[in-house]
């Protein structure tokens, strides 16, 4: 759980104050482009991590940041301890943190700001993620509210790990597609482009259909679309 790591480290505040503004103009920005609610929470503290060792380093304005500060700052990632398990980070969690430094270059762009670009690549074969442990989807369903998007993403938890279904194939999910007096979620445009049933029963019945009920209602938008996001359209890949 690489991607929560960095929380701690985030506590230390921030100094100078464009900097701060920036974080805060990154977080607006990723919400109002519809990043999914899991890039809202850990990108703008990645970028927090950034703009740290920017910091650190002496550099206080985008005017002064170089490539070589990146550079630096992947360096330091890849000395740096996990602070989960023995080793160091992942590649992939570096490469994590070097997408988020280029959608905030892209942030500062859109919004006429001085932004930065690079032209860097890291070295190293990309790990294939691993099918998550139980305790591990405890942990996912545990961090769900009770709210209108916690019903939402306990009923997305049901789709993707209680049933396996596929990102895309749980993005053209439609309400129809789901057969609750049957105990079936079709899949019309599986692997090879065949349709497959996929059985809904239990605990994961239990909390689509709660979510069919009392959120998806509210959640003004896409009629057909059965899991919407936040703005209440279809997601996307």
């Amino acid at each position: 759980m690489e991607n929560q790591n960095h929380k701690a480290h985030a506590l230390a505040e921030l100094k100078t104050p464009l900097y701060v503004r920036l974080k805060e103009s990154f977080a607006t920005w990723l919400r109002v482009l519809n990043f999914d609610r899991t890039s809202q929470r850990y990108m703008p503290g990645m970028l927090h991590e950034f703009l740290f060792f920017l910091e650190a380093g002496g550099c206080h304005t985008i005017a002064e940041l170089q490539e070589s500060h990146i550079q630096a700052y992947l360096d330091h990632l890849g000395q740096r301890p996990n602070r989960k398990r023995e080793g160091g980070l992942s590649l992939n969690y570096i490469r994590k943190h070097l997408q988020v430094i280029r959608k905030f270059a892209r942030c500062l762009a859109d919004s006429g700001q001085e932004s930065f670009s690079d032209t860097l690549e890291l070295e190293g074969e990309t790990e294939e993620p691993g099918a998550l442990t139980l305790a591990e989807i405890t942990q996912l369903y545990g961090a769900t509210g009770d709210d209108l998007l916690g019903l939402r993403d306990r009923a997305m938890l049901a789709v993707y790990y209680g049933c396996g279904l596929r990102k895309e194939e749980g993005i053209a999910l439609n309400v129809p597609d789901i057969l609750l007096d049957k105990d079936l979620v079709l899949v019309r445009n599986g692997k090879g482009y065949k349709a497959r049933f996929v059985p809904l029963s239990g605990g994961n019945k239990e909390d689509v259909e709660a979510y069919l009920n009392y959120s998806r209602p509210y959640l003004a938008g896409s009629k057909e679309s059965a899991l919407l996001t936040g703005a209440g359209k279809r997601d996307s890949p």
